[in-house]
């Protein structure tokens, strides 16, 4: 049995998951939103990034 014989007949047998793919792939890859986790990360960052560069706590590196 050959591959495109294989890969036919899942195809046949189960059409709705290569549309659920498609849908998902594209989902991911052209939207260019993040994630809320992405979001609070991001934001907990640039907040520590902030208060280190206020003088709110100073990082504590050794050849200071």
């Amino acid at each position: 049995m050959s591959t495109e014989t294989t890969t036919q007949h899942d195809a046949e047998r189960m059409p709705h998951r290569d549309a659920q793919q498609r849908a998902r792939a594209s989902e991911h890859d052209a939207s260019g939103r993040i994630s809320m986790v992405e979001a609070v990360a991001y934001t907990a960052f640039l907040g520590l990034v902030a208060a280190v560069a206020s003088g709110v706590f100073d990082p504590m590196l050794p050849w200071r």
